[in-house]
């Protein structure tokens, strides 16, 4: 007689009645032994759980006894053999159908399918399955109590590790976040994703899943997971997607519906956002900035693969067709853009429009011009003006608080010297103690007032920041520092820039980004 043994463990399913793969081991030893029997061969499943049937060991099994190379399993117990209700009454009919047998003597009494069919069979069957369903549904809901505390549940990112002393913190992981900010930057410049994987990938960086090996191994800890040797252009777009960069925690972002079911995305109005959590690697300037790309190359068709010397592409657009202007260098002629319909398909779908890159940039910078002339104007405005133009509304609230103030101030003064004066007088200690402690709890109030009034103030004050002509100064400065640059470069476009027309003339009609203070940042950060 074959004779083979199943075993299975699961850590979630078995901590209240654990039973180790050896204690299973002993028990099928010791039925086989009744029937003078001996063990010819154990499939074993470490760690699997009993509700899905694509297990490695058993799956084997399953296929061996197709292959008539086994006549007899034992196992300890039904819930060994599975916990889903109808996939376990499948497999033992299915070992009817081959002429198999099973047993298995921890099940009530114990039960041989040579015998008599047991009428609470499929009860038991069910009972195991509400019980996997059971342990499922109390991990769940404590990972959720956890994520709706802010409590770090996610694997490790790169570009961060846990701390060695609370697993709930990020550290930043030096070498990684370096790569991550050039991922940022190259993108920002005009690179797509793939030309980014690419050229990682020849600089020799290691991709996310070889530094996760390498920090497994100075931790002497097997890393069992699938390594990438190079980088993807899928895996570069996820580091591009994910605000953890910000400093940000993010935690419910998908969830399980069914025990073994596929991982599905939440919305975002469900998810729990922890800002602030932990120390950023990029900006969020830079993160919205490369969303905003990001947004715009998809709903414009571009991919972001073209030549970063190609500063306009992706921006341009055809007055007749709508049709993306593409490119058009030709040696010996001037770096120019061409309606991408009519490149493609020739005059029968649309008229030859193109634009020189020249005239396009003269067009910009002259735009940039305008708007500095316009900014002078205001700040020998702002300059001429008495200095209490220069304040907004937070200035004028300001000057009213520092007011309240100094009348409280005095008060406070008035009301101290007024203490004094009666509590020296008084000779009655009964009136005198009722008075100390009614001056006490004014003093208190006027004291709670007054700090107060010290904490809003500074409060105000460090969002006024500096004056508002200081600003324009600044902001004129990094204008012209632009205007003055021997050519822009892509980085510039994606941020000055919403879109251009150009129509069959050549003449640009030019769409600029509404956010004028993101301008100047960008400004501000390129040129010093």
């Amino acid at each position: 007689m074959r004779v083979a043994g199943y075993v299975r463990l699961s850590r979630d399913e078995d901590k209240e009645n654990f039973s180790s793969i050896l204690s299973q081991k002993s028990i099928i030893e010791q039925c086989a032994s009744m029937y003078n029997w001996s063990v010819k061969k154990y499939y074993e499943d470490d760690n699997c759980s009993g509700y899905t049937f694509d297990r490695p060991a058993f799956s084997l099994m399953l296929k061996d006894l197709e292959n008539n190379s086994i006549d007899v399993v034992i196992a300890k117990d039904l819930s060994r053999i599975g916990r889903h209700n109808a996939y376990t009454l499948l497999f033992i009919d299915r070992l009817k159908e081959l002429g198999k047998r099973l047993i298995l003597p921890k099940e009530g009494e114990g039960y041989d399918t040579n015998e008599e069919e047991s009428d609470l069979l499929g009860i038991k069957t069910w009972y195991n399955e509400m019980y996997v369903k059971d342990i499922s549904r109390k991990i769940r809901s404590s990972i959720n109590a956890k994520q709706k505390e802010g409590r770090l549940i996610i694997k490790e990112h790169f570009g961060y590790l846990k701390n060695s002393s609370d697993k709930h913190k990020l550290d930043i992981d030096i070498e990684a976040a370096e790569v991550v900010r050039l991922i940022f930057k190259l993108y920002i410049s005009g690179l797509g994703y793939r030309r980014i994987a690419e050229m990682l990938s020849e600089r020799g960086y290691a991709t996310p899943s070889q530094h996760l090996k390498q920090k497994y191994q100075q931790r002497n800890t097997a890393f069992a997971g699938v390594v990438s040797d190079t980088w993807t252009a899928s895996a570069v777009q996820r580091i591009l997607k994910d605000d953890i960069y910000t400093g940000t925690l993010r935690l419910g972002k998908t969830e399980k519906r069914s025990i073994k079911g596929k991982s599905v995305s939440k919305p975002l109005k469900e998810q729990y956002v922890f800002e602030g959590n932990h120390a950023p690697i990029v900006t969020k300037e830079d993160f919205e900035l490369v969303q905003s790309i990001l947004s715009r190359r998809k709903k414009n068709g571009s991919k972001g693969a073209a030549s970063i010397d190609n500063i306009f592409s992706g921006l341009l657009f055809c007055r007749d067709c709508g049709s993306y202007m593409v490119a058009y260098n030709k040696e010996g002629k001037a770096r120019s853009y061409i309606c991408g319909s009519y490149h493609k398909h020739g005059s029968k779908s649309c008229q030859r429009h193109t634009v020189t890159e020249s005239l396009l940039e003269s067009s910009i910078k002259e735009y940039l011009r305008l708007a500095a002339q316009a900014l002078e104007k205001e700040l020998r405005k702002l300059l001429i003006e008495p200095p209490e133009a220069c304040f907004d509304d937070k200035g004028v609230l300001i000057e009213l608080l520092k007011q309240e103030q100094q009348k409280l101030k005095e008060k406070y003064k008035l009301l101290l010297m007024q203490k004094i004066g009666e509590l020296a007088e008084e000779k009655d200690l009964q009136y005198k103690s009722i008075k100390e402690q009614g001056y006490k709890e004014l003093e208190r109030d006027l004291h709670n007032r007054l700090l107060y009034l010290d904490r809003r103030i500074v409060e105000l004050e460090q969002s006024l920041g500096v004056s508002e002509s200081k600003k324009k100064i600044d902001a004129l400065q990094l204008l012209y520092r632009v205007i003055d640059k021997p050519r822009l470069n892509k980085k510039d476009m994606e941020i000055i820039v919403q879109r251009i027309i150009i129509d069959r003339d050549g003449n640009p009609v030019i769409f600029f980004n509404s956010d004028n203070s993101s301008i100047c940042e960008h400004i501000r950060g390129d040129v010093n």
